[in-house]
């Protein structure tokens, strides 16, 4: 996130940080990836791999590849990984569904850039 919470432009990351991005694949490699549709469709390479890939969107006719699996909302989402015993959960975005989230969260791991970008996605405000 940008010093002034800027996360996305024009669909993707307005920043190119090698290390953060291998520090995301590591961290989530065998655990559930909750993100809305727009954040699913950003990823050049879909589902992520080695992990199971959650996909939130309203639209029931929404065709994804094999290896993700599509949710109309995010408690749907958290209820499948409670049943399936998947206690360690990470939500990849977009804004809306950190917004959603941040209230639910028991730890956040966000990596702060000190660019200031210009951008139309901005992470949520919230009182840690």
């Amino acid at each position: 996130v940008s010093p002034d919470l800027v996360i996305g432009r024009e669909g993707d990351m307005p920043w190119h940080y090698p290390i953060d991005m291998r520090h995301f694949m590591d961290t989530t490699i065998g655990h559930p990836c909750i993100m809305g549709r727009l954040t699913y469709e950003s990823f050049p390479r879909r589902p992520l791999p080695r992990r199971p890939n959650l996909v939130l969107t309203r639209n029931a006719d929404y065709v994804l590849k094999t290896g993700a699996v599509r949710f109309d909302n995010l408690l749907a989402a958290l209820d499948h990984c409670r049943a399936e015993d998947r206690p360690v959960v990470y939500i990849c975005g977009g804004s809306g569904v950190y917004r959603e989230a941040l209230p639910l969260a028991d730890e956040m791991i966000l990596t702060h850039v000190p660019d200031r970008v210009e951008g139309d996605t901005h992470f949520p405000t919230w009182k840690p």
